[in-house]
């Protein structure tokens, strides 16, 4: 795995420390809840930041919003009165809390851009490449160019759901979690976009 860039890079530890100097620190602290030890959330740092970094860059191509929001998902968690090593699936933790912070990041930017008018901002464009998908399904393994064309004419929703099941492995409950969507609707979608493109690669 590349390191993380040297600009904007943290660390777990610094995140822990700027969550101590931090009011929701001060007040869980007054509240009797402890932050959780370093150690574990130093290792998660290490272990997912560049799957972080990587789905953050396919929701936008701001490369600091995405370190700020990556920085806010571990601060939450240096917040935490629970110990990190206690979570029961943290790639799928990390990626809905960064998927959540990049999403209201964005909101609040267009607010800011349209201040005399209120809406919601449309889900952002998900782009998946060839090597994605690649080293998870032998099925487009054998033609990238007919893949990356069939991967252009898929939806948003499937290529994300074939991205999450297939680059990261995560379950089709887990998937469902991260999309924000039903469980069978997360099944739906991959087995669609799958569809999609062996009718597309076998044509």
């Amino acid at each position: 795995m590349s390191s993380p860039p040297s600009k904007a890079k943290i660390s777990a530890t610094e995140a822990l420390s700027a969550a101590d100097d931090s009011p929701a620190a001060s007040s869980a602290s007054g509240r009797g809840g402890n932050p959780a030890s370093p150690e574990p959330i130093e290792a998660l740092f290490r272990e997912h930041y560049p799957h972080l970094r990587g789905y953050g860059r396919r929701l936008t191509d701001d490369p600091q919003l995405v370190e700020d929001a990556i920085q806010d998902v571990f601060l939450a968690l240096c917040q935490r009165s629970s110990d990190a090593a206690d979570l029961r699936n943290p790639r799928s933790y990390l990626l809905t809390s960064l998927r959540r912070r990049i999403l209201d990041r964005l909101e609040a930017a267009d607010r800011r851009r349209s201040r005399n008018e209120r809406y919601v901002v449309d889900e952002p464009t998900f782009a998946v490449s060839p090597a994605d998908v690649d080293a998870a399904h032998d099925v487009v393994a054998r033609r990238r160019d007919a893949l990356a064309e069939a991967l252009d004419t898929l939806s948003d929703r499937r290529r994300e759901a074939l991205y999450f099941r297939f680059y990261h492995g995560l379950r089709y409950r887990e998937v469902s979690d991260v999309m924000n969507i039903r469980s069978q609707s997360a099944r739906n979608y991959v087995s669609e976009a799958l569809s999609h493109l062996r009718d597309a690669l076998d044509s």
